[in-house]
């Protein structure tokens, strides 16, 4: 781990932690919340929410790095694809218990049917896409952010990009 990602680890703990309990907080109130809405609202909140909080987190941690590079990079991707896993078990679980469902199917069209992700190859594939183009998208945006409030130079010598130091 280069040392530029070794200083920026308490930020990064802090937010990636900050974004797992809103996370939670957010899916528990969704979770909560399935006697009032249908299969599909149901299914793109346990989607948007995670791939929100992801860009959310990603583009902060970029958005305070002073050094960015490709390690801080696949740091930050890395925590977020871990998260949205368990993310995506977690509501596939909840997908699979009955009361759960029958109580989506009630406020659903009498066609609709309630599919665990964990269960549909295509589904399981969209999710890690998107786990993976969340925090790829916030992580420009946050670099983008944080190159505006704090000027960056690139060091070609070793590939990259340094804070640059006032005169």
């Amino acid at each position: 781990m280069t040392e530029s990602v070794r200083r920026h680890l308490p930020i990064i703990v802090v937010v990636s932690l900050v974004g797992i309990a809103t996370s939670y907080f957010l899916l528990a109130r969704v979770y909560a919340d399935a006697s009032h809405l249908d299969v599909g609202a149901f299914g793109t909140y346990i989607f948007l929410i995670p791939c929100a909080v992801m860009f959310v987190c990603s583009t902060i941690i970029m958005l305070t790095a002073h050094e960015i590079g490709r390690q801080l990079y696949l740091v930050v991707v890395g925590i977020c694809l871990a998260a949205g896993i368990v993310c995506m078990v977690i509501t596939s679980v909840w997908l699979m218990d009955d009361s759960i469902a029958a109580a989506l199917l009630a406020n659903s069209a009498d066609d609709a049917t309630v599919v665990p992700i964990i269960n549909s190859p295509v589904l399981v594939l969209r999710d890690i896409a998107a786990f993976f183009v969340a925090p790829t998208v916030g992580s420009i945006v946050g670099a983008w952010l944080g190159s505006r409030m704090h000027p960056m130079e690139h060091d070609a010598k070793d590939g990259r990009r340094k804070a640059k130091k006032k005169r």
